[in-house]
């Protein structure tokens, strides 16, 4: 069964909105009931003041976001509320940059299981830096639907696509800043790419994905740009 836990902006107002969603948050924190399996916000965009965005009147394509917005973020990177997952590890370490530059061959016919956010099995590679790079692209089988985690940012892969440009993962605010000679991990699962499980022989067809890396995984990393700005 399903609860329905809402604050309204008309009543609360918009700054304080987060503020129930966040002691909910504390209170399934430090009670940890047994009746409370998952928690999501379902409403994106509201026309009134229910979702993390309000629908602007003045075009019903574009939203504006909400105090509510950043509550929502801070539990998504809150470590107690983060997807517990089996991960099949793997060490990527390169020394120097021009090492880093190569595309390299890994991993292929790993298997990897989607049972949900919270439930699956894939890849992840630990990559030493050697400081911030200018270019972090990642190169993946063409016909394969992924979801990428780079030092904390999500990617999205879909059938067709190739090579993945990651470097939002080290510009973007909310991206972990990253220290000469770090380690970031990149972490790869494979969800079925129309979200629906296809009818297998196996008994969990319905609630596990299966697949297996169908190629070769590379990353390209640089830490100069081409060109200079003068």
């Amino acid at each position: 069964s399903a609860t329905e836990f809402n604050t309204d902006g008309d009543v609360t107002g918009p700054r304080l909105q987060g503020l129930g969603l966040l002691k909910f948050a504390e209170y399934m924190r430090e009670k940890k009931p047994d009746w409370n399996y998952s928690m999501s916000m379902y409403q994106f965009r509201d026309r009134g003041r229910l979702g993390l965005e309000i629908e602007d009147s003045n075009n019903q394509n574009v939203g504006i976001e909400q105090p509510l917005m950043d509550d929502y973020k801070t539990l998504l990177y809150d470590p107690y509320f983060q997807p517990g997952s089996e991960v099949i590890e793997k060490i990527y370490d390169r020394k120097t940059a021009k090492e880093s530059s190569n595309i390299d061959k890994c991993i292929k016919n790993t298997k990897l299981r989607w049972g949900g956010a919270e439930d699956a099995e894939g890849l992840r590679f630990k990559i030493k830096l050697k400081e911030k790079p200018e270019f972090f692209d990642m190169a993946f089988p063409e016909d394969m639907n992924l979801m990428i985690e780079v030092n904390g940012i999500w990617f999205y892969k879909r059938p067709g696509v190739r090579v993945i440009d990651a470097m939002p993962a080290f510009f973007r605010k909310d991206a972990k800043p990253v220290a000469p000679g770090e380690e970031i991990t990149v972490t790869v699962f494979a969800p079925p790419a129309d979200g629906e499980n296809p009818v297998t022989d196996k008994a969990d067809w319905a609630t596990n994905y299966r697949t297996k890396m169908t190629g070769s995984l590379g990353f390209r990393i640089r830490y100069e740009a081409c060109g200079s700005i003068v």
